[in-house]
């Protein structure tokens, strides 16, 4: 039971820290869009900051590539007629890239 709550602990304190991140992404983005309204979206979709990735520190989940795909999505739907272009550039643990790709993708859908 014990290592059950402290797992269940440790999820819930990750939730928080990318619900701060999620927030400063998305100021961010909506700062910029105020200033350079775009034509085009261009991606640069690196996964490395996925948990379990030997480079990246960020320790996010596919859940949370998708979340951050949706916002840049409806920038790019309000000003770019939903036009986006993603290019993958990072991602170095090759058996967790798929999953963070399919839940980049199927955001953009």
């Amino acid at each position: 039971m014990q290592a059950g709550w402290c797992r269940g602990y440790a999820r819930q304190q990750s939730l928080n820290s990318f619900l701060k991140f999620l927030s400063a992404f998305i100021d961010a983005l909506r700062e910029i869009e105020r200033k350079f309204p775009p034509d085009l979206v261009i991606v640069s979709a690196g996964f490395d900051s996925k948990r379990g990735d030997p480079l990246g520190g960020l320790m996010l989940e596919d859940t949370e590539f998708s979340a951050m795909t949706k916002e840049v999505s409806r920038i790019a739907e309000k000003h770019a007629a939903g036009r986006i272009v993603a290019l993958l550039e990072g991602g170095y643990n090759l058996s967790l890239l798929g999953g963070s790709v399919r839940s980049h993708l199927a955001a953009l859908i």
